[in-house]
């Protein structure tokens, strides 16, 4: 049950994708011979006006067929002003970028759903573990130790607070006051800079029961977490190229599933926090500018608006095919990778989570 509610789910993020770009095409009055959810035979299709909606054998996948980036089948029934090429830049611009949008906007959307319905376990100002060679190890922070106050400012009961406020306070040691086996202290700690944030070295442990938010909360929390998916796809890519994840560790779709249906055991909040940050990486992985993807027809279009005519369509359409190849084989790469390491990923997953 958790791999059919994962693949319905993953259907479901890409049909937002597509339903962005068919949006888009229809608003620029650019023509549309297909939208299709999924892929390979097709299974039934209907035909509204002069676009054909169609479902497709396998649901992972779909895609929206554009006069003039397609070809066009015999008796087009679009004229050539419908053309995508023949647009101006800006609906052309909007088209092929509204798929990405869609995404990111969906995944907002699930995350403020998920923090007004579910609620969101915060980090008390317990403190969960200290990690050596830290300022907080050296201070002699320890494991069960409460934090009460920063710098005379007082935490309340929100760890979320304490990180917030340590990136605030001026840089230099700090007092932290806490509460040790009924005794309360003050230690002094340095933080240190870790990728542009100052910490100190500890971990929070999670408040027990939620914390549900009101729909304005909500929806800061919202941007927040997006922002922050966001910031996760360029840092994983950075991780990536640096070589400072092994190719053991890469997801494609099948680990993807696989992460998804175990966070779908886990609980169906965290099952949806999964699914809106995959929405969001499609989204902005979208536009990175590769050939293939939506964001290299966008480097297509800088390209045009910069030398003031577009690209001869024969380069175009080789660099296209080329890079597609080139994506194909590592999706292929990724996939064996998937099933080799399915065992390693579902021990790890077990030993990282567990049922709250």
């Amino acid at each position: 049950m958790s791999f059919i509610v994962t693949i319905l789910a993953l259907s479901i993020v890409i049909f937002i994708h597509e339903l962005g770009h068919l949006l888009a095409a229809k608003w620029a009055k650019i023509g549309v011979y297909e939208f299709a959810i999924g892929m390979g035979p097709k299974i039934v299709g209907k035909k509204w006006g002069e676009t054909e909606y169609t479902l497709r054998l396998f649901p992972i996948g779909g895609f929206v067929k554009l006069a003039g980036m397609d070809e066009a089948p015999e008796n087009s029934p679009f004229r050539p002003d419908q053309d995508l090429y023949a647009k101006r830049p800006f609906p052309r611009f909007v088209t092929i970028s509204a798929g990405s949008v869609f995404n990111i906007i969906l995944g907002f959307v699930i995350f403020v759903v998920v923090y007004t319905g579910f609620g969101v376990h915060l980090p008390s100002t317990i403190v969960d573990s200290v990690v050596d060679n830290t300022p907080a190890a050296h201070s002699g922070l320890k494991a069960g130790d409460q934090i009460l106050t920063l710098n005379g400012i007082p935490m309340s009961d929100n760890g979320s607070r304490f990180i917030e406020t340590l990136q605030t306070v001026p840089p230099g040691q700090v007092n932290v006051g806490i509460r040790r086996d009924n005794q309360d202290i003050t230690i002094s700690v340095t933080p240190v800079k870790a990728n542009n944030r100052w910490v100190i070295g500890i971990m929070f442990k999670q408040s027990e029961s939620p914390t549900h938010f009101g729909p304005l909360t909500a929806i800061k929390w919202g941007l927040k977490t997006t922002l922050s998916s966001v910031e996760m796809v360029f840092y994983s890519l950075k991780m990536m190229v640096t070589g400072a994840v092994k190719p053991k560790e890469m997801a494609g779709v099948v680990g993807i599933v696989q992460m998804a249906a175990y966070g779908y055991d886990q609980g169906l909040d965290s099952f949806l926090k999964f699914i809106a940050m995959i929405s969001i990486s499609l989204g902005v992985f979208n536009l990175f500018p590769l050939p293939a993807l939506d964001g290299g027809h966008l480097a297509f279009l800088g390209i045009e608006f910069v030398r003031g005519k577009p690209l001869n369509r024969k380069w175009e359409t080789i660099i296209t095919n080329t890079g597609f190849a080139l994506l194909m084989a590592l999706m292929v790469f990724i996939l064996l990778n998937d099933v080799i390491h399915w065992t390693d990923r579902r021990k790890a997953l077990q030993s990282t989570s567990s049922p709250r």
